[in-house]
């Protein structure tokens, strides 16, 4: 009955330090029991989870490696399994008997080097309330709510419930996911949960209004989506998966999409913070614009994501109505502050002129996707270098570089935050 790829000592015995998880919803339940010996050392073999699969019944080991799984449902095949890290193992079908004690067959030979990633959650049992000053994978059973729950280093997660069909509970989602566009491909990146039964994510992609599809899967933070077609909107969905096979309700986002404002969304940071979480560019833009004001130094600009706006807000207050260069009056900051667009049936007002990296996210994410209709000649940013000289961007090559504020008009695209 047993697979060979993991061989577990099971020494079978009728006692043992338990959880139980399960509820008596049918008359007719038997109870699974067993030793698990690893090196056949008769201690320190705690904290190993064997489960029912595609069930919540399961049991934790105590330190000699004795597990009692009680209260499952007879008369039906179950299969087996081990948990470790980021696998499950099997350990064969076993069928329960009504009112039995079902005992299973000794596997001999395994070591502890057989299981490298055996999650090591220490057992404090049966409680009413969460043990106070927690260690990580610290898991105890509560008799009021009736779930195990588990400490991750900063809260306690539910490990399972009570119950025949509740299975394993939901994995959270990736947080932080981000999308860079390249040439002929798109960079994700996120962060994984720390649900301590997290295994794999699985990331699908659709051009349009087309169907999703799979792209790929990865236990990592990271992906690339080769694309193919230039022109079209991009969207993402990233969902999370555990040991018992259970998925996250997913983490979506799109590239390219038409925003609020009748714009083009180019960057989205997976959260909202600050009022914000997307990045939309204008429709349209302007050519020929000064950034005005050399000589004069406007002072606190910076060129992060996510400063555009008050490097514009800076701008606009250090030179007015016009600039102090050449007197003009629709120099790029301000053009951009004053951009109003009606869309929708709803108006507008709150656009800025990007900073260096947002100019640059859409660069990657419109530009070399064919979207937004730039064009391949300089762009200005929000970022000022120093009095005489402030950040601009090339979209004919992609090179940042800072360029003198008296020097020839160039393009500007207003962008904002919602």
């Amino acid at each position: 009955m047993h697979k060979k790829t993991q061989r577990v000592v099971v020494v079978l015995i009728l006692t043992c330090i338990f959880i139980l998880i399960g509820c008596d919803l049918q008359d007719t339940t038997g109870t699974i029991t067993g030793t698990i010996l690893l090196d056949g050392v008769e201690d320190g073999n705690s904290g190993i989870i064997v489960f029912i699969a595609n069930t919540s019944y399961m049991a934790i080991t105590g330190d000699e490696g004795d597990f009692t799984i009680s209260g499952v449902p007879s008369g039906i095949e179950y299969e087996l399994l081990i948990m470790k890290g980021g696998e499950t193992y099997s350990l064969g079908s076993v069928t329960v008997s009504s009112g039995e004690v079902t005992s299973l067959g000794i596997i001999d030979d395994v070591t502890a080097e057989d299981f490298p990633g055996i999650i090591s959650i220490i057992w404090k049992g049966e409680l009413t309330e969460a043990p106070s000053d927690p260690e990580m994978n610290w898991a105890y059973y509560n008799s009021e709510d009736g779930i195990s729950y588990i400490w991750d280093g900063s809260q306690w997660n539910i490990l399972a419930k009570d119950g025949i069909d509740l299975e394993f509970v939901q994995p959270n989602n990736i947080t932080n996911l981000t999308a860079q566009g390249q040439n002929g491909s798109i960079l994700l990146n996120w962060e994984n949960p720390s649900d301590y039964d997290f295994y794999s994510n699985e990331i699908y992609y659709k051009e349009g209004t087309q169907d999703y599809v799979l792209a790929g899967s990865t236990p990592g933070e990271t992906f690339t989506v080769t694309k193919s077609t230039n022109g079209v909107k991009y969207a993402f969905l990233i969902v999370s998966k555990n040991n018992a096979g259970k998925v996250s309700t997913g983490v979506t986002m799109e590239l390219g999409g038409i925003g609020p404002a009748g714009g083009y969304i180019f960057y989205d940071k997976g959260f909202y913070s600050d009022g914000w979480r997307y990045l939309e560019a204008a429709p349209s833009g302007y050519s020929t614009k000064y950034w005005g004001g050399w000589g004069t130094s406007v002072g606190g600009t910076e060129t992060a994501i996510g400063t555009g706006e008050s490097n514009t807000n800076k701008i606009v207050a250090a030179y007015g109505d016009a600039e102090p260069y050449k007197n003009i009056t629709d120099y790029a900051a301000k053009l951009c502050a004053d951009k109003v667009v009606t869309y929708n049936d709803e108006t507008y007002d709150d656009w800025f002129l990007p900073s260096r990296y947002e100019l640059n996210q859409m660069y990657t994410n419109l530009y070399l996707q064919g979207l937004g209709n730039l064009i391949n000649y300089r762009y200005w940013s929000s970022s000022e270098s120093n009095s005489t000289n402030v950040w601009a961007l090339e979209f004919l090559n992609g090179s940042q570089f800072e360029l003198y504020k008296r020097l020839n008009p160039i393009n500007v695209r207003p962008i904002r935050t919602y």
